[in-house]
């Protein structure tokens, strides 16, 4: 399924360009591999390497990729180059798969769908970068073996109520958000949400008895809110039940995300109801007065870990404007 190759945002800057271009080849290969290995022996994903994906290369090829002289196997280097981009246990990250993946990429199974979607989103963003048509298409090949394989787990009901296979389905969605270039990848990115809370619903409240499981179910919801806030729909009542009981088991630091989600969750639900009613009707005015309302509660009531400040910057690589938030390191 070959797909025009788009522009994801995984740029690099000319200043990290810079640094990498003084770096030993030899040295860079072998820093790499360590970290992987690293990652998926003890789930440290700490900065050990700079991007991959920008490292100076002389030929990119479907079966390998040439770094100063040294071949690389192309799965390694798009695994790489996922884990480097969508994986962080920096305090700031956004990254929704930091406390996840490393667990569960590491754990053995035969289930071989999960290391596959990584490589094809990884071969996918390297793509994206190196606008390199040909490892576009490689990843739309990998990604169609795992949705046969995916298509050939969940056969099986204990298969698909499996964590890895919850993960990989939320990634299919995740392939199609890195190579989206036409309409069809949208649905399909719907198609991939509905079909990760349906396997959610499989696995019913068992999962949330887990930390692992929560992390993996806290992914989930984000995927299904930005569903229904495109869309126009009310979040699925059972959702909205399941994030009350994940949040019985999280600690007074993480419980104000899932109160936010309840927040969302009634904006959904303002969505849904403006467009079937008049906008100026007073029940809708007085829902959003009330969802505001909750917001500024919400704010007020965060623990300190929530905190930050507003820094200026003059550096316009790093900032959309001049100033960025940062996060209270506490």
């Amino acid at each position: 399924m070959p797909r025009i190759p788009g522009r994801t945002g995984y740029g690099v800057s000319q200043r990290n360009q810079q640094g990498r271009d003084q770096g030993s080849g030899s040295d860079n290969l072998e820093q790499k591999q360590a970290w992987i290995s690293k990652l998926i022996r003890d789930g440290d994903v700490g900065n050990y390497a700079t991007d991959c994906s920008a490292a100076p290369a002389q030929k990119l090829e479907c079966t390998t990729v040439a770094i100063r002289g040294l071949s690389v196997p192309q799965e390694e280097e798009a695994t790489y180059y996922f884990f480097h981009n969508f994986v962080s246990e920096d305090p700031a990250s956004l990254s929704a798969y930091s406390h996840v993946l490393p667990t569960i990429y590491r754990h053995d199974s035969s289930f071989s769908a999960l290391p596959k979607i990584i490589e094809a989103i990884g071969l996918a963003g390297i793509s994206n970068v190196k606008q390199a048509p040909e490892l576009m298409v490689a990843a739309g090949q990998k990604y169609a073996r795992v949705l046969r394989a995916i298509n050939a787990s969940i056969q099986d009901s204990k298969e698909a109520s499996t964590d890895q296979t919850l993960t990989a389905v939320m990634l299919l969605a995740l392939f199609e958000t890195v190579t989206c270039s036409n309409p069809e990848s949208m649905r399909s990115w719907v198609n991939h949400v509905n079909g990760a809370t349906a396997i959610a619903r499989l696995r019913g409240t068992d999962q949330l008895r887990t930390k692992l499981g929560r992390r993996i179910f806290d992914n989930l919801i984000v995927q299904i809110l930005i569903d229904c806030l495109q869309r126009h729909l009310i979040v699925p009542p059972d959702v909205i039940e399941w994030a009350e009981i994940a949040a019985e088991g999280e600690t007074w630091e993480t419980v104000p995300e899932y109160q936010l989600f309840q927040i969302i969750a009634r904006l959904c639900a303002l969505r849904a109801t403006v467009q079937k009613a008049n906008k100026h009707d007073i029940g809708v005015v007085t829902l959003a007065n009330l969802i505001d309302s909750d917001l500024e509660d919400w704010k007020n009531s965060l623990p300190p870990t929530f905190s930050y400040w507003i820094k200026q910057s003059a550096n316009t690589e790093d900032v959309f404007s001049d100033t960025h938030l940062d996060l209270a390191q506490l």
